[in-house]
C-alpha cells in the first residue's frame, strides 16, 4: 500500500485515506482500459504516471475548496471525469454525503462515467 501511496506525491499532505488511493487505482484501470475503445484522454497521457500526476493529482488539489458539507457540485464538460470523479471519490472516502453531477455532451463519456460511479459506488 505504502507503494501506492508514494505514487502520488502531491497528495501526501491531504487527508487522503487508503481507501481513497485504491479507488483511484481502480479508476486509472478503468480509464485505460475503456481509452483503448474510444478517446476519453489523449493516448500520451494515458500512461499511469501521467494519469496520476497530471489528471488525479492535479484534481484532487481542488478538493480543499470545496465545501463538503454543501449538497451538490456541478462538474460541467466532464470528459473523463476529471475533476468530478476525483473529487468524488475523495468525498466518499471522507464519508461526505455530497453529491457530484457530472454533465457531459459525449454519449460514449457518459456512458464510461456512468459505469466508474457504479463500480465505485459513488454518490
Amino acid at each position: 500500500m505504502e507503494q501506492i501511496i508514494k505514487k502520488y506525491p502531491l497528495l501526501k499532505d491531504k487527508n487522503v485515506s487508503r481507501e481513497t488511493f485504491i479507488d483511484f487505482e481502480k479508476f486509472i484501470v478503468l480509464l485505460q482500459k475503456e481509452n483503448q475503445e474510444i478517446n476519453i484522454i489523449s493516448k500520451e497521457t494515458a500512461k499511469n504516471a501521467i494519469i496520476r500526476e497530471r489528471h488525479i493529482e492535479d484534481s484532487a488539489q481542488i478538493i480543499d475548496f470545496i465545501d463538503l458539507n454543501s449538497n451538490i457540485i456541478t462538474d460541467i464538460g466532464s470528459g473523463g471525469g476529471m475533476p468530478g470523479i476525483i473529487v468524488s471519490i475523495i468525498a466518499k472516502n471522507l464519508k461526505s454525503s455530497i453529491k457530484v453531477h457530472l454533465y457531459e455532451k459525449s454519449h460514449h463519456k457518459c456512458t464510461f462515467l456512468r459505469k466508474v460511479s457504479r463500480e465505485l459506488k459513488l454518490n
